[in-house]
């Protein structure tokens, strides 16, 4: 079995009073990879013909239960979801038992656990015959 791995992702939402939570979700049966991207800059600018390198984390969750689109779960913060546009939704990998708060704040846990990546991408391919996944790439 491929799916052997566990992330831990950290939802980010604020409260009514405008204070910054992190809902906790630990998916199990995942599969990740950390990745290498590299190309040569040719946009016209001054650097043209540098060499630049990205590393970045692939992710892929089978199909399962809980899940809600980023703008069905600001709704009522119930399950979990995969949000590349609030730029504050954190993947973990590995299974971690910390929880965010006033006292245990981000900085603490990147850290303390090192392998945290923010969500860029999410690619949905659950509407499929087979294999329905979602795809995550984070940095």
């Amino acid at each position: 079995m491929i799916f052997t791995d566990t992330i831990t992702i950290y939802n980010h939402y604020k409260d009514s009073s405008g204070v910054d939570h992190w809902k906790k979700t630990i998916l199990e049966g995942v599969m990740y990879k950390r990745k290498i991207a590299h190309g040569i800059l040719a946009s016209g600018a001054p650097t043209d013909g540098r060499f630049i390198v990205n590393e970045y984390i692939s992710i892929t969750i089978p199909n399962r239960p809980g899940y809600y689109s980023p703008v069905e779960w600001k709704k009522n913060h119930v399950g979990w979801t995969l949000n590349p546009k609030s730029g504050l939704d954190i993947v973990l990998l590995g299974k971690c038992e910390k929880e965010l708060s006033d006292t245990y704040r981000l900085k603490d846990l990147k850290r303390d656990m090192g392998e945290i990546g923010v969500i860029k991408a999410v690619h949905d391919n659950t509407k499929r015959n087979y294999l329905k996944h979602w795809r995550v790439i984070a940095v």
